[in-house]
């Protein structure tokens, strides 16, 4: 973890909380990772039950935030852990190594390359890091 990580951060593990902004009345939302996890549909890992029509909704309209949080948490294959996950963090390229610990957090939806979407948005998002991580020539 990092010295002096944001909750908003997800690199070194899932970010504890999402801020969605509000489209009808611009009121951003701080959405913790349990109630976006519901709000997806994912199932949860210790009961194993899908949460049934849970929304939420911003706290000054009322207006119902789920496609927004279905927008700004995709699924990625993360090669880590060798699957899909619902919820990544910043580790999904990384690959696994010899005495790595195992994420407690992952939101397993499949096998890499199962879901062709998570697929698509981990190779944007590589593409996207490769540009920014280019060494500068002098």
């Amino acid at each position: 973890m990092c010295l002096s990580c944001s909750i908003f951060c997800g690199r070194c593990r899932p970010a504890p909380y999402v801020a969605i902004v509000c489209p009808s009345c611009g009121e951003t939302a701080e959405i913790s990772r349990n109630d976006c996890i519901k709000a997806l549909g994912y199932r949860d890992r210790k009961s194993g039950k899908a949460p049934g029509n849970f929304v939420v909704r911003c706290s000054e309209c009322g207006k119902g935030l789920n496609d927004d949080i279905a927008q700004a948490v995709k699924p990625l294959d993360c090669l880590r852990s060798g699957i899909v996950c619902g919820y990544p963090c910043g580790r999904h390229r990384k690959e696994f190594f010899p005495g790595d610990l195992v994420c407690e957090k992952q939101v397993p939806l499949g096998k890499v390359g199962t879901i062709p979407e998570a697929t698509a948005n981990t190779r944007a998002v590589a593409r996207i890091k490769r540009r920014r991580l280019t060494p500068i020539e002098r």
